[in-house]
């Protein structure tokens, strides 16, 4: 009995040890984040005339545009003189570590943040991986949401709701709101006249020119061997994407996209505009159907290019949206399209 209460009594203390441990490193790691933090907000090291001038300074417009960075930087010498070293080596530092993230898409979003933390941390992020000890999601829902939304737009792929991401929907049934959840609210379609569909496990409709195209993978392997790794990513769906973009000849669509389970890949043609008018619902749906034309019929635009030449087949898919119920009335457009599938795989 002495033994198992001793036993217990170490487990006990190792415990309590291990615990302690872990509290006083994520507290070092918090004071760390926090001094960096306030390092990088250069106006305390200022005073009078240059620091009032620097804290009217809007970083987050400055963050997104280069030029007026640079405009609003050199006003800034008519009040901080170049005595201020520490200043003005802190504005540099600060400087090159927001040109570093200029390729991140999720800096558009920085203007939705809540907190001055999270702010400073946005513009001088290159990935969402350095917001983690300063944006709390749960505090910044809007920021997150936004980010979410530009890193899917900048990787062409088109976005049903805004909300927390769930993949909910099923594979191959009818093209109509998938999510019965009430988390997720899906949008109003954009138009009494909208056609779109609802991709292959997505949750809800999007208005858009949509069509599913074939690959022969055997292409795709010769293509490849030729290169020798050279240069692979001319044939990633990204790429295909923006070729495909590249024979879209109407502005007010955009190409968005991706490889589905069933190993087609959809194609859809969104307006660029949040309220698209009838016309530009139209010239989307015509894009569309043109580029299915161009594919089914082997044009020259599309096999002399490398990255669009394995594409052998596609077929328009979208359909009518019906704007009461939220739902889209497919026909058999779907059920065709997976014969064709099932022929071209066993064949």
């Amino acid at each position: 009995m002495f033994r198992l209460r001793s036993s217990n009594f170490l487990v006990f203390i190792r415990t309590c040890i291990f615990n302690f441990y872990i509290y006083f490193v994520l507290l070092f790691i918090s004071q760390v984040a926090s001094v960096n933090l306030k390092e990088l907000n250069c106006c305390t090291k200022s005073s009078g005339s240059c620091r009032k001038a620097c804290e009217q300074l809007p970083l987050v417009t400055l963050a997104l545009n280069s030029t007026l960075r640079e405009q609003r930087i050199s006003e800034l010498k008519t009040y901080c003189p170049p005595q201020l070293m520490s200043f003005w080596k802190c504005l540099n530092e600060t400087v090159q570590e927001i040109n570093k993230g200029e390729s991140w898409s999720g800096r558009a979003c920085c203007q939705m943040t809540l907190s001055e933390r999270c702010q400073f941390s946005c513009i001088t992020a290159t990935s969402k991986q350095d917001l983690q000890h300063f944006c709390r999601q749960s505090d910044e829902l809007d920021f997150f949401t936004c980010s979410s939304e530009c890193a899917a737009i900048a990787a062409s792929v088109a976005v049903d709701y805004r909300g927390y991401c769930a993949a909910l929907g099923y594979i191959g049934a009818p093209g109509e709101v998938q999510c019965r959840s009430d988390a997720i609210q899906c949008p109003a379609p954009v138009s009494p006249h909208c056609m779109g569909v609802t991709p292959p496990g997505a949750c809800c409709p999007i208005c858009a020119g949509a069509l599913r195209i074939l690959y022969s993978q055997k292409q795709v392997d010769r293509a490849l061997y030729a290169l020798r790794g050279s240069a692979m990513s001319a044939l990633s769906v990204h790429v295909v994407l923006k070729a495909l973009e590249r024979q879209v000849q109407t502005a007010q669509c955009s190409v968005r996209g991706h490889l589905t389970l069933e190993l087609d890949l959809l194609v859809l043609l969104v307006p660029t505009s949040n309220e698209p008018s009838t016309v530009q619902l139209e010239a989307c749906l015509q894009e569309a159907e043109k580029l299915a034309a161009l594919i089914t019929n082997t044009s020259p635009r599309i096999v002399s290019e490398l990255s669009l030449s394995p594409l052998i087949a596609a077929q328009v898919v979208h359909t009518q949206v019906a704007s009461s119920a939220h739902t889209v009335l497919v026909g058999s457009a779907s059920v065709t399209l997976l014969a064709l599938i099932l022929l071209l795989r066993f064949n």
